[in-house]
């Protein structure tokens, strides 16, 4: 009965992905005549054939075991960052090379990880309170508030511009303030924000909470980062399915439900909201920058930037190339004609550090980052598992995964699994 019930999750789940990648293509067709610079209409029917198969198989390989954590965090990935690639790659009639590589570096990965782990049972923990912990409970509470009071001393209140989404990219360029707060913002928000809301989930601590989340609002009125404020809606429906035991794919199926809002809402203030926000900002304008960042310097072959942007890149500054800086700008204008920071996430970004590289330390660190998300879950448990990890593999598909692993906010989040983890005590829970 078990695995009937698996089969059948696994069929309906499928063509919810397909349902939600066709979405993904009217919103590309509306798109086009608002965006014709960044968004060209030049569907080619053969690569929209192999891109719906290349979902089917993505999908599908999840399913082999799907009581793995990372069976989830795979699913999450794919659809926000395989499923709209797949879709521009039709749209727009773009590289075979890089879409084909990246499909198959990436199905390698799933392939090999989820062949050699076993099936568990849910596991729970029993978070100790050692002295370690508590530290790093209150350290992190600390530098979240410290940084927010940083923040407000250089920016004042935030404003609530930022709601109205046509004005996100001013207040990213109107944005200054000193760098070593730009680095405390960035591990706040992609690593402190989702520890403090998972172990405050964990513990039954509202409080931690609610003053993670308000932060993190704070966070993105100030700056404008898209990403972050998605962050809120995605950890809290985690919570939601979590609390009352759903299975966490739903929050998938509302994410194609709200896609297809987005479409067909356009005529109305909410539904154009949701359109430009989910459809265009969060999926469709990354998948298309990183076929920018492809062209940009494999094509036309500018100088990776390699370590530059982590924490090596001092160590590393002899062999660091000296290529602009500001690349993301230049991207921008070219492939956008906007005058904005073009950033992506995996794979495409990955190409500005590493160039041909990529489709070989990426495959790694996704690998790495498999297995300890495995390890959380067991040593941890599997609700912190989700609320903390759910969000990091959403964000790669705006960030890049090497950069990220090489940086403050990668070297605090190993710590703090590190730290969570030592002395917990676990039990197996029955299916």
């Amino acid at each position: 009965m078990k695995t009937k019930s698996i089969n059948r999750q696994k069929w309906i789940f499928l063509i919810v992905a397909i349902i939600y990648r066709y979405y993904m293509d009217m919103s590309y067709i509306m798109l086009s005549d608002t965006y014709p610079v960044e968004f060209p209409l030049k569907i080619n029917i053969a690569k929209s054939i192999l891109s719906y198969l290349s979902i089917v198989v993505l999908i599908l390989i999840t399913f082999k075991k799907n009581n793995l954590l990372t069976s989830y965090l795979f699913r999450v990935l794919t659809f926000f960052t395989m499923i709209p690639l797949s879709s521009v790659y039709a749209m727009k009639d773009e590289s075979s090379a890089f879409f084909f590589i990246t499909c198959s570096t990436y199905l390698v990965v799933q392939w090999v990880f989820i062949n050699n782990h076993k099936e568990t049972g849910r596991t729970e923990a029993y978070i100790s309170d050692t002295k370690s912990v508590k530290t790093l409970r209150l350290s992190c509470l600390a530098f979240l508030v410290l940084t927010t009071i940083l923040m407000f001393l250089q920016l004042g209140f935030p404003s609530l511009g930022a709601l109205v989404l046509e004005n996100v990219y001013d207040i990213r360029q109107n944005l200054h303030i000193s760098n070593y707060v730009r680095y405390m913002l960035w591990v706040c928000a992609q690593v402190i924000v989702p520890f403090g809301i998972a172990d405050g989930y964990v513990r039954k601590n509202k409080i931690q909470i609610l003053l993670c989340i308000l932060c993190q609002l704070m966070f993105y009125l100030w700056t404008g980062n898209k990403t972050w404020f998605f962050a809120i809606f995605l950890i809290s429906a985690i919570m939601f399915l979590l609390f009352f035991k759903m299975k966490l794919d739903y929050f998938l199926v509302g994410v194609t439900v709200l896609c297809a809002f987005g479409y067909y809402g356009n005529e109305n203030v909410i539904g154009m909201t949701v359109g430009s926000f989910l459809n265009r900002r969060v999926l469709l304008d990354p998948a298309a920058l990183k076929f920018s960042y492809y062209d940009y310097f494999i094509v036309n072959s500018h100088e990776p930037v390699l370590f530059s942007s982590t924490v090596l890149g001092p160590v590393f500054r002899g062999i660091c190339s000296s290529s602009n800086p500001d690349f993301p700008y230049d991207i921008s204008n070219k492939y956008t004609d906007k005058a904005s920071n073009a950033v992506t996430g995996i794979y495409g970004g990955d190409l500005a550090n590493w160039s041909w590289f990529t489709f070989l330390i990426v495959p790694i660190a996704l690998y790495f980052l498999a297995v300890s998300a495995e390890k959380t879950k067991y040593r941890i448990g599997s609700s912190f598992a989700y609320i903390f990890l759910t969000y990091l593999f959403f964000s790669f598909n705006d960030q890049r995964i090497v950069q990220f692993l090489l940086d403050f906010q990668g070297i605090l989040l190993i710590l703090i699994l590190y730290i969570m983890s030592n002395k917990t005590k676990n039990y197996l829970a029955k299916q």
